[in-house]
């Protein structure tokens, strides 16, 4: 997953980073030299967290909860969705004063009938 993400980041070209962070993992031998540079470019991003055990473990398979963060990285971060003016229908921003909370209203007219209103909690 780092690869992919590093090199979508980078137009297919490896980042230039150095791979010393790995050293933080107990297993960063089991990281392929091919993958070193791209994990460790997505470390430093903060695009994919330091785990506190402290193990990377390279051969398992992406949990859900990992690539729905990655996938947020990329909708808030990359794509930048509210500014983009890629969103059809119409946008509001609120602030809720008593619970300290702002939300992004996205009312979809595919959606109309079914569902009229988004709400995105932003912070």
């Amino acid at each position: 997953m780092a690869v992919l993400v590093a090199s979508t980041l980078h137009k297919g070209q490896k980042p230039d980073v150095s791979s010393k962070i790995l050293n933080y993992f107990i297993d960063s031998n089991r990281i392929s030299e091919f993958a070193r540079p791209c994990v460790g470019y997505v470390l430093l991003r903060g695009i994919y967290p330091l785990s506190p055990d402290k193990i990377y473990n390279p051969q398992i398979k992406i949990a859900m909860s990992e690539a729905v963060e990655i996938l947020k990285y990329f909708t808030f971060k990359v794509i930048d969705l509210f500014t983009t003016n890629d969103i059809q229908g119409k946008t509001e921003a609120m602030f809720d004063n008593q619970n300290q909370v702002a939300w992004r209203l996205l009312e979809d007219p595919l959606m109309n009938d079914v569902n009229p209103t988004l709400m995105l909690r932003l912070s």
